[in-house]
């Protein structure tokens, strides 16, 4: 414990601080008397800013909900399909920050932004009834929808590059057919620059970047 040893200069004569607030109340080295107008202003303001802490703390506890109410759910449907959770968190944090009830400007659903298309695809392949629209604000089939669609884009790509998932996201956010266009003739260093849509390359270094501060190597 550092402030146990001797210190020397301001510091040891005042480790805690005490000098900084007590100048500010307008007294001189802990001595005359305060400035009633400072102090009074503190007195008077103590209840809101208890206030404003409990408010801080309560937004900070419902962000802290609103991320990871999903998990177990999202730990699971990613299971199934053999992908990261966390990069399935990551995609679903860009699409619609953990709201199952986003709706997309070209109609896209949910927690991970799926189509009407994407759903009735998923069905055939899983071998089910096409859902409802309304049930792809379900955040069960919405994450199984999305989660299958990543992982066919996965397999996809791991066909034909190295790294697939940068091509993967791409073809989540703007569809195979612009994808396959972008990387044709070009190495996987250089895709990123070869995307033709600003969102879309936004949208995969956003995810990326989001994927890879999950990693433990990179926790704080």
């Amino acid at each position: 414990m550092l402030w146990a040893f001797p210190r020397r200069g301001r510091a040891a004569e005042d480790p805690y601080h005490v000098r900084e607030l007590v100048d500010w109340l307008g007294a001189n080295r802990y001595r005359g008397s305060v400035d009633r107008t400072r102090f009074s202003l503190l007195r008077r303001l103590r209840w809101p800013l208890a206030l404003w802490g409990t408010l801080v703390a309560a937004a900070g506890g419902y962000v802290y909900w609103r991320v990871h109410r999903f998990d177990r759910l999202i730990r699971e449907v990613a299971t199934q399909y053999e992908l990261d959770p966390e990069l399935v968190r990551a995609v679903v944090w860009q699409e619609s920050r953990f709201n199952p009830l986003a709706v997309g400007s070209r109609g896209e659903i949910g927690l991970m932004q799926v189509t009407r298309e994407a759903a009735v695809e998923w069905a055939a392949a899983q071998g089910r009834a096409t859902p409802e629209l309304a049930e792809l604000f379900v955040p069960t089939v919405n994450l199984h929808v999305g989660t299958w669609y990543l992982a066919r884009a996965l397999a996809h790509w791991a066909q034909h590059q190295e790294n697939p998932l940068p091509y993967a996201l791409a073809e989540y956010n703007a569809g195979r057919r612009n994808v396959s266009r972008w990387a044709e003739g070009t190495s996987a260093s250089n895709f990123h620059h070869r995307i033709g849509y600003p969102s879309t390359r936004r949208y995969v270094a956003a995810v990326l970047e989001r994927y890879r501060r999950s990693m433990p190597s990179n926790a704080q």
